[in-house]
């Protein structure tokens, strides 16, 4: 237990080095836990915490993918495919690793009217979201096409691919160490890896959020819900409320 803490604050450490002191310095510390992680992984025997630290290990990878692969070059909303693809790649790997099925993870059919009522959620979430930070649209004028293809890119990408890491593994895992606290572990890593906004209000909105889409999970066993509310948070932050509230 004192282990995976400790992995959490190394790794909110290292995401506020990244922020606030040197970019380089963040990629670099972030560079390092990876092999820490899968290094202790494989010599960590039938210990409790096993398999969390291969999990753990895709927090810093998300980072040092976003760091890394996005070019000028490219619209910034294909950064998100470009950023997510190796890392649905790395979620994969880690479920082949831990010999879990997809559905373990959650990606199975729950009761409807829960999942349909969590999914809603997402609309007054990207309202607060936006509200909180008011970021820039992810296009320079709204445009029916670009924003169904970056609406797609967004569901896929960050929403399908975080909550697949936060809710389905990190939560289902850390529930073997901690229990019903391990919302709280998740939610709490879901809202460090948001760090890099700048604003501490929206860290701890995304840690709310990141409560209320692990009690969905804990309650309807499925993260389909969690997903399009996700998917939904975020696409209205891109491409709806910056073009209504201007």
């Amino acid at each position: 237990m004192i282990v995976i803490l400790a992995y959490l604050v190394a790794i909110a450490g290292v995401e506020a080095m990244g922020v606030f002191i040197s970019v380089v310095g963040g990629a670099l510390g972030h560079a390092f836990l990876i092999p820490l992680l899968l290094s202790h992984y494989v010599l960590a025997g039938q210990a409790r915490y096993r398999r969390a630290l291969a999990v753990l290990a895709l927090a810093p990878l998300l980072r040092i993918l976003s760091l890394t692969l996005p070019v000028r070059q490219v619209p910034q909303i294909y950064w998100y495919a470009m950023i997510g693809m190796p890392l649905l790649t790395a979620v994969a790997l880690t479920l082949r690793l831990l010999e879990l099925s997809w559905t373990h993870v959650g990606l199975r059919p729950g009761p409807w009217l829960p999942q349909l009522l969590i999914a809603l959620s997402g609309l007054p979430l990207s309202v607060v979201a936006f509200l909180i930070l008011r970021p820039k649209p992810l296009i320079a004028r709204f445009d029916w096409r670009e924003a169904m293809i970056g609406s797609v890119i967004l569901l896929i990408f960050t929403a399908f691919t975080e909550e697949i890491i936060f809710r389905g593994l990190l939560q289902q895992v850390t529930t073997e160490i901690f229990g019903r606290v391990a919302l709280l572990y998740s939610s709490a890593l879901f809202a460090i890896m948001y760090m890099g906004s700048l604003s501490w209000s929206y860290v701890f909105f995304i840690g709310l959020v990141g409560l209320f889409f692990g009690w969905g999970v804990n309650r309807t066993g499925s993260i389909w819900g969690v997903i399009l509310a996700h998917g939904a948070l975020n696409i209205g932050m891109a491409f709806i409320w910056p073009f209504v509230w201007r």
